[in-house]
């Protein structure tokens, strides 16, 4: 939220991509003192509410045009909490085809219930506008930044957004190594029956 108050601050129209986008790298100051911007290395921790392929029928411009689920990105809503009525809340990330591998899928992710950590470079969709007061979009999310492309994804051990800090590395699996952890777990404790 504070990335899109900036590129707004800077004069940055959402709804159209800014010829010049110079002006969206080092945009922001966190709250640690790092300077971000497009491009910046980020993870976000929180709940995927939903997770589709995007334009499998037309396909999208951004690949080539290519239709089916393989050759379009995956959209993913994301917020703090597993429930949201309005998406006007939420943020977006992208997993884009050129990088996927196969257990990255949609159904695998809507179907986890539990905090993701994604990681992936800050991008500026300036093809689309966040919802404002009385004025909702579509797609409806409260930022046009988007985390896109992902270039890992993390399940959290905890089910917990409390219990799944963003630096402690020991509450993260990665994603391909998680349904495998997870039938080692239901295993040991059909075991202990």
């Amino acid at each position: 939220m504070r990335l899109q108050k900036a590129a707004d601050d800077a004069g940055v129209d959402s709804g159209s991509p800014p010829a010049d986008r110079s002006v969206l790298q080092d945009l922001h100051t966190t709250s640690s003192g790092e300077t971000i911007g497009e491009g910046s290395l980020v993870q976000f921790v929180g709940f995927i509410l939903d997770a589709h392929h995007s334009n499998v029928s037309k396909g999208e411009g951004v690949n080539c045009k290519r239709k089916g689920r393989e050759n379009n990105d995956i959209h993913i809503v994301l917020d703090e909490t597993k429930s949201v009525s309005d998406f006007c809340h939420t943020v977006t990330a992208e997993i884009s085809p050129h990088f996927r591998p196969e257990d990255w899928d949609s159904g695998v992710l809507e179907e986890l219930g539990r905090p993701v950590r994604l990681t992936g470079q800050l991008f500026f969709d300036g093809s689309h506008s966040p919802c404002r007061p009385g004025h909702p979009t579509s797609p409806k999310r409260a930022s046009v930044w988007e985390i896109h492309p992902i270039y890992q994804i993390d399940v959290c051990r905890n089910t917990s957004l409390s219990g799944c800090r963003a630096d402690d590395d020991s509450k993260w699996i990665p994603l391909d190594q998680f349904e495998t952890a997870d039938e080692a777990q239901h295993e040991a404790a059909e075991d202990e029956e």
